[in-house]
């Protein structure tokens, strides 16, 4: 299993104490960190490479920086001109700063904003809808959003800005996010006091449409949530929401129309490490998608988001003396040859690097609603059945194979393979176990909680288990494999 590797921690440069954002702008083929401070408003650019980071550039607050009480950054391509879009909740404007090819800032655009709508911004994102560019901001303890085109002039025209009545339930917004979905473009305000995620609809002309709102009377039960992502697996988009007061993340599907549909809640464990969850953050390798979380907790943890919406806890790391893991409020991460570069930083002075190599991953497959045969590689395969009766066969890699509704037959191949199994009434059957290498992930199947409730008894060269209406047949890769040979140790009984 892949593990978070320490590169570096940089706590000699400028700016470099009370970082709240993190983000990475790609410049010519090269990555760059950008980070922000909310203490003394400055910004760094950092080239990154797999060794390192190396410092490029600093601006420091002044008059017209944007700023001031800085809360967030975020990075927007302008017909190839990367931009730095900083959000200061105690400034009285924002400013557009430029980046030149090496990374380095190269002047700033401060917009005309005689209303007044770019003061005190929270946060901002950017979202693009037919060629057309569009920055959306929130300001500080407002509901509203306000929607602005951008363009080569990087001029800020309002398009739209929602009233009180099109944001219900909402009073306040602690994150924003968008998704593309086929030709539609959707806007996601997060509401830490309300507990809620408001869904808009964005047009090509910058206008919007309320779509609908989930909260807790919609199976999103959070407490002061804190953190907004998004991700794609296969062809369903996902919202990630990180909550400081739940302990939690959890798991929305979003719809073509932008319905939500809340998938999965994983709670912070004592193998975790994202209690008070405060920064989200989500990477692709191939087509397979990741999550890292981090917060109050001091330290940060990795997930594969599965197929289905399930999190697969792969790595935790706590802070540590030479780490700036403390209080975390801040990710971002960059990949370099399927390595994941990982950067955060927190209450601490400066910010660590860690690198989790992936570059072992095989793409994922995702069988169909018939009875399919899903085939692996050599690499590390991530096989899913969905319905039907599938017969799922990785190769030589640490595999992970989840069976899908239906009689499923899951082949591990050699090496550390985890078998997932979901609730589905179906008896299942895996071929070739490996007691003591393999795993069998039984996190699915409600009221589920330990190895004590399971029935082991023989049948054949395996052994027969059952929980409830759940059956599964475990075959050895050789030889016999006895009841008294599993152990709690064998099982998983939690994402």
């Amino acid at each position: 299993m892949a593990e978070l590797e320490h590169v570096t921690t940089i706590t000699a440069g400028p700016h470099d104490i009370g970082l709240v954002a993190l983000e990475i702008a790609w410049i010519s083929g090269t990555p760059y960190l950008l980070t922000g401070s909310e203490i003394d408003g400055g910004l760094v650019s950092y080239a990154i490479s797999t060794s390192g980071l190396t410092y490029t550039d600093h601006e420091s607050q002044g008059p017209n920086s944007g700023t001031a009480g800085l809360s967030d950054i975020d990075v927007v391509d302008i017909n190839g001109q990367p931009v730095l879009i900083p959000s200061g909740r105690a400034d009285d404007n924002t400013a557009l700063h430029v980046l030149d090819p090496a990374g380095a800032f190269d002047g700033f655009f401060l917009p005309d904003d005689a209303a007044g709508w770019l003061s005190g911004t929270e946060v901002a994102t950017t979202a693009s809808v037919l060629g057309t560019t569009f920055v959306i901001t929130s300001q500080w303890g407002q509901p509203d959003l306000h929607v602005f085109s951008i363009g080569s002039d990087l001029k800020l025209d309002l398009t739209h800005s929602t009233s009180t009545s099109d944001t219900p339930a909402a009073s306040d917004v602690t994150d924003l996010e968008t998704i593309t979905i086929g030709d539609r473009a959707f806007v996601f305000s997060l509401s830490g006091s309300d507990g809620t995620i408001t869904t808009h609809w964005l047009g090509h002309l910058g206008d919007m449409r309320l779509m609908g709102v989930i909260g807790p009377d919609q199976g999103l039960w959070v407490s002061a949530p804190t953190a907004l992502a998004t991700a794609e697996v296969g062809d369903l988009g996902l919202l990630i929401v990180g909550a400081a007061g739940s302990n939690s993340l959890s798991v929305v599907s979003v719809g073509p129309y932008g319905e939500t549909t809340v998938l999965s809640h994983y709670l912070d464990s004592r193998d975790t490490r994202f209690g008070g969850v405060q920064a989200v953050e989500t990477f692709e390798i191939g087509n397979r998608s990741f999550v890292i979380a981090g917060g109050g907790d001091d330290g940060l943890s990795v997930f594969e988001i599965l197929p289905g919406g399930a999190l697969y806890h792969l790595d935790t790391i706590a802070d540590q003396t030479d780490t700036t893991l403390m209080n975390l409020s801040a990710i971002a991460v960059a990949v370099l040859d399927g390595v994941a570069q990982i950067f955060a930083s927190g209450s601490d002075e400066g910010v660590t690097q860690f690198a989790l190599d992936l570059s072992d991953l095989s793409d994922s497959q995702i069988g169909s609603d018939q009875s399919d045969v899903i085939s692996g590689d050599g690499g590390q395969n991530l096989l899913a059945g969905m319905a039907g009766d599938d017969t799922l066969s990785a190769g030589g890699g640490d595999d992970r194979l989840i069976d899908g509704s239906g009689q499923d037959t899951l082949f591990g191949g050699a090496r550390a393979d985890v078998f997932i199994f979901v609730a589905d009434g179906e008896h299942d059957m895996i071929a070739d176990f490996e007691n003591g290498t393999d795993s069998i992930h039984l996190g699915e199947i409600p009221m589920l909680y330990g190895f004590d409730q399971l029935t082991l008894t023989p049948q054949g060269d395996g052994v027969h288990l059952a929980f409830g209406d759940e059956t599964l047949l475990i075959m050895p890769d050789s030889g016999t494999l006895e009841v008294s040979d599993l152990t709690a140790d064998d099982f998983i009984f939690g994402f």
